[in-house]
């Protein structure tokens, strides 16, 4: 096997904007993982991705658009490589009921998800891990319709993990895309996410 075989693809140029500050939330009603953002966070992934994602000052963040199943396989949201996309995926999946936080700023949850692919990526989470984590949370993760309602997703199982990590490790074994939004697509048609 030849170090070609193992080429990386080329990532989209993305600009991380300012640094993820937060402050713990003690609410003896909800669960002591809820943070609230201090300061404007984001990333610019360029106008073919969406442009800017911006996470706003005072918005509430807890993971909890990563399934918990994921939390016990990688590591919780806010450790490894991947924290600063899951703040920012957090912020644009989070939900008060079936109304999207801030309607100005709807976006679909594909759109959310592809997002945070690309935001692990720029984070320099690796290519194995960002795949199986986007087929995911695109999967499992929340997910609604163009009028902001949020729709059922099934949960998923350590079972679901491994069989989605063993496909994408099959599908790039020996080849690779030459760019990560040719990786995605292809992670898309092989996993039927829908669009």
């Amino acid at each position: 096997m030849t170090d070609e075989t193992h080429a990386q693809p080329q990532r989209m140029r993305s600009n991380w904007i300012g640094d993820v500050k937060t402050k713990w939330l003690l609410d003896p009603r909800d669960p002591d993982r809820n943070m609230r953002l201090l300061e404007d966070f984001g990333i610019d992934l360029g106008q073919r991705l969406g442009g800017e994602w911006l996470a706003k000052q005072d918005e509430t963040i807890n993971g909890a658009s990563i399934p918990p199943i994921l939390w016990s396989i990688v590591g919780p949201p806010f450790v490894g490589d991947y924290r600063r996309a899951t703040v920012i995926h957090d912020v644009y999946c989070f939900y008060e009921g079936d109304v999207p936080w801030e309607s100005g700023r709807r976006r679909s949850s594909h759109d959310v998800h592809r997002m945070f692919f690309h935001a692990m990526l720029a984070d320099d989470t690796g290519w194995f891990q960002s795949c199986a984590m986007y087929v995911a949370v695109a999967s499992f993760g929340p997910r609604w319709d163009d009028n902001g309602n949020l729709l059922s997703t099934p949960a998923m199982t350590r079972t679901d993990y491994t069989q989605i990590s063993n496909t994408v490790f099959k599908m790039f074994w020996n080849r690779m895309p030459r760019n990560s939004e040719e990786v995605r697509e292809e992670l898309d048609q092989e996993f039927n996410i829908p669009q």
